[in-house]
């Protein structure tokens, strides 16, 4: 293999291992739902939804401000975390904006408050870098 060939195939290897590494990322999902509004859903590796917004939004630029207000948001003292029982008995979270609105919530509960409190914090950690995907 002469080194042109060495270096083109360390550069196909290196491009497709960062494909796959985006492909399990932690990410922002932007889409339009059947009613026609925009929403949003973070999303961890696996494709698990772990967070999505108290709304929808008319528009799609709407849509992704809340975005960047939930990843700016997420770890200051300008909203209130609530932990609370479902009804059926599961820990779940919301995020409270200072007017009152739910911003943001789990769509699933778990098991204990402890499993949703790592949840959370792994939301915390990883939201303020998160792709967007906008979907058209």
């Amino acid at each position: 293999m002469n080194r042109l060939s060495v270096l083109v195939t360390g550069l196909v290897m290196l491009v497709s291992y960062g494909a796959a590494q985006a492909a399990d990322a932690f990410k922002f999902e932007v889409y339009q739902d059947a009613g026609k509004e925009y929403r949003w859903r973070f999303k961890n590796p696996e494709g698990k939804v772990l967070a999505t917004p108290g709304q929808g939004y008319s528009s799609k630029k709407y849509c992704e401000e809340s975005v960047e207000k939930f990843k700016t948001n997420v770890n200051s003292d300008k909203v209130k975390i609530e932990f609370y029982d479902d009804n059926k008995k599961q820990t779940r979270w919301r995020m409270i904006a200072s007017n009152g609105q739910n911003v943001a919530s789990c769509p699933s509960g778990y098991a204990t408050k402890a499993e949703c409190e790592k949840a959370f914090a792994t939301i915390k950690k990883e939201a303020k870098d998160a792709k967007v995907e906008v979907q058209p």
